[in-house]
């Protein structure tokens, strides 16, 4: 999916500062299509950045930055995220239906969000509640970054005898394990990419097992759950899949700061 739209100055100073809070960073692969089957494509939707109205009964910031950073990646590539993410993953469906309701203005932003609430909050009760409570954000975003297909491969061996395993990843939602302060997020994509040392120990001996995470294919978006407070947001981040190096873009941020989640798109 295409993600490139544009970058303001006001958002390469905002991503460059080290903010102290929770950030979630979105990057998508550019799309296989040429510019001007894109151009058409962004053409046809008609549609730029869309904003919610902050509900103040149910509140809602988690639900309304999510959201705002899903529907312009669709927006620019809604063939990619139909046949990519919507059909592996129901609420995702759900969601790119109201998004076609607010295209089509037949729904309002607001009322597209209404109406998908309640099937998250039957969903779980617990982790989506009613009222003026929060909604943690990694939740919300893993319910719509699970996938029915195997993402990527999360690959372990013993440092000391022969013991290997190999876990199936099946969300595009990776959680900030390492306290990476100082960094980058392309460094810590390339840390869980690359074999290295982790606290997981091994059944048969106790000692340390090496992982890393390997991806048989581009997926169509990453998200990166960030607690780092100092960690810095790279614009593209780099990755090699069996020997072709692959990049994709940032698409947007959600930050955390007052107890309120706030969407950048880039």
């Amino acid at each position: 999916m295409q993600s490139n739209k544009r970058k303001s100055d006001e958002a390469n100073e905002h991503i460059n500062h080290n903010q102290p809070y929770k950030k979630i960073k979105f990057t998508s692969p550019l799309s296989d299509k040429t510019d001007d089957e894109n151009n058409s494509i962004i053409n046809e939707v008609n549609a730029g950045p869309i904003g919610f109205t902050w509900d103040s009964q149910n509140y809602s910031c988690s639900y309304d930055a999510l959201f705002t950073i899903l529907f312009n990646i669709w927006s620019e590539t809604p063939i990619n995220f139909h046949a990519r993410l919507a059909k592996r993953n129901f609420f995702t469906a759900k969601l790119e239906e109201q998004f076609q309701n607010i295209k089509d203005n037949i729904y309002t932003p607001e009322a597209a969000r209404n109406s998908i609430r309640p099937l998250i909050h039957n969903n779980n009760p617990n982790d989506f509640p009613w009222g003026r409570i929060g909604v943690n954000m990694v939740n919300l975003s893993d319910l719509f970054f699970q996938s029915d297909r195997t993402v990527a491969f999360k690959n372990s061996k013993c440092t000391a005898c022969t013991f290997e395993k190999s876990d199936m990843i099946k969300s595009y939602l990776f959680k900030q394990i390492h306290q990476f302060e100082g960094t980058t997020t392309q460094k810590w994509f390339t840390f869980i990419t690359s074999e290295n040392p982790t606290p997981e120990i091994c059944n048969n001996c106790n000692q340390n097992l090496m992982s890393y995470t390997n991806f048989s294919k581009v997926p169509p978006v990453i998200a990166l759950d960030i607690y780092a407070q100092k960690t810095s947001i790279s614009h593209k981040l780099t990755f090699k899949i069996w020997d072709d190096i692959k990049i994709l873009n940032l698409a947007g941020i959600i930050y955390l700061g007052d107890r309120h989640f706030t969407a950048r798109i880039i």
